[in-house]
């Protein structure tokens, strides 16, 4: 068991998978499509793990360069100034948001951002961990996809 400060941490470490779209969060200016993608969901950048071309639906705003590997990245890219309004979006490569910028910076998050950072095998044993809890408890994953 693990206690809720490094749970939040390593569920917010999903996010080197993804993208945000303006159409579903409101959170971003880019939206679906290749002519509404950031340079790094656009389809023109190898996004995968395995270094293949392919990136289903282009479109959206990502957190990490290789949206598409589960792996560290959010971890050892999110250093950096947190971005709060959309207006500031577009010109940041990636995407961060205050809730990003807090796991570097609150005195009892920052302990295990630096762990998952640094030791990307202890953050994937912990985020499977705290994900196999959420779904213990019955949370349940819904697709809303609008097109």
């Amino acid at each position: 068991m693990y206690t809720g400060d490094q749970e939040i941490v390593a569920l917010s470490g999903a996010h080197t998978l993804g993208r945000a779209f303006k159409e579903r969060s409101g959170l971003v200016s880019e939206g679906y499509g290749k002519k509404n993608a950031s340079p790094l969901t656009s389809g023109d950048t190898i996004a995968r793990g395995d270094g293949k071309q392919g990136v289903g639906m282009p479109g959206g705003k990502s957190w990490t360069k290789k949206w598409l590997a589960f792996d560290n990245e959010y971890f050892t890219s999110l250093e950096g100034p947190a971005v709060s309004a959309p207006d500031e979006l577009p010109a940041k490569p990636l995407l961060r948001l205050k809730t990003d910028n807090a796991l570097t910076v609150d005195p009892q998050f920052r302990p295990y951002f630096e762990l998952y950072r640094d030791q990307p095998e202890a953050w994937r044993q912990h985020y499977a961990a705290a994900h196999a809890q959420l779904s213990e408890l019955g949370s349940r994953f819904l697709m809303h996809v609008r097109l």
